[in-house]
């Protein structure tokens, strides 16, 4: 068989040169790379909730990771490629149509998880970028009063002795954590300081031993201590509740006259009540008398009482 000939479904030569006899001329097309329809198997739990209106920068990063692990991310950022005027080249074609359709796959899953009342709002955006742009524009200048509010939250930030220590170190974190997101940097000492300030009354003696340390510590080592000191606290029963039962003392007034009513006092200074109770009474001194009686004249020697 010729090189010029194919064999056919029946198994026949058939020529597949042009009439004149010449070879055909074949469009090596480059093949885009297929945009994926459906996420994979590693980004399935990817998919962020629904946007509502709240919450747009947490969204945001979410729904940014989940086009990125869809290699889909590109078409946020970049501009719909134009053909020139007359330009027929296939590959040039062909480019274009791949970038089409992975920019409209992109749109549709932004668009997928807007919920019913914002896809109305924003359905018409003409690409992936315009649509991304028109919710940064919309919901990142609502935000815009977050900084204010969260750098409140982190100077109003205290610390109690009737909650437990970690539990607030970590809300403490999250506190650090919002303003940075807001765009605010802090540097760590400042950070770490803030946390030895913000201890609870119950830890002024742990919070004087941090101020006079020298040695360099960072935040990461400030916290393991805090939860170290804590689990020794718990460990030893002084926990630093007992600081608030120490100190407190009870105010109002004492119904009954005070019947049946303990005084709280500290123990190292007692009341004058207290102090009565505890001293015995002076003994009382036995006296004598002696000498001649003036009556009779004879010589006594008797207790007076």
């Amino acid at each position: 068989m010729a090189a010029d000939d194919v064999n056919n479904v029946d198994g026949q030569n058939v020529d597949v040169n042009n009439v004149d006899g010449t070879p055909p001329v074949v469009a090596h097309v480059k093949v885009a790379p297929m945009v994926p329809t459906q996420p994979q198997v590693s980004c399935q739990g990817l998919q962020p909730e629904k946007f509502d209106g709240k919450g747009f920068k947490t969204w945001q990063k979410k729904m940014h990771f989940f086009l990125h692990a869809m290699h889909l991310s590109r078409y946020l950022t970049e501009d719909q490629p134009i053909i020139p005027l007359g330009n027929t080249d296939v590959h040039v074609i062909g480019t274009v149509d791949a970038w089409n359709q992975g920019d409209f796959m992109t749109k549709r899953w932004i668009l997928g998880r807007l919920v019913e009342d914002l896809y109305g709002i924003y359905c018409e955006a003409k690409s992936s970028k315009a649509l991304w742009l028109a919710l940064e524009k919309k919901y990142k200048a609502e935000d815009a009063g977050c900084q204010k509010f969260s750098t409140a939250k982190f100077h109003d930030f205290k610390m109690v002795d009737s909650k437990p220590i970690m539990e607030q170190v970590e809300a403490f974190q999250r506190i650090c954590q919002e303003v940075a997101a807001e765009g605010m940097s802090i540097c760590e000492i400042f950070t770490m300081n803030s946390f030895i300030e913000k201890l609870p009354p119950g830890w002024v003696d742990f919070k004087n031993y941090l101020k006079h340390k020298r040695k360099a510590m960072s935040l990461e080592d400030l916290i393991q201590r805090l939860n170290t000191e804590d689990r020794n606290r718990t460990a030893n029963g002084t926990h630093s509740r007992e600081h608030v039962v120490n100190v407190a003392v009870q105010k109002g007034k004492v119904n009954d006259k005070g019947k049946g009513k303990a005084i709280a006092t500290s123990p190292l200074k007692p009341t004058f009540k207290t102090f009565k109770k505890k001293c015995a009474p002076e003994p009382s001194v036995k006296k004598f008398f002696k000498g001649k009686c003036h009556h009779c004249g004879k010589n006594i020697n008797k207790k007076v009482l």
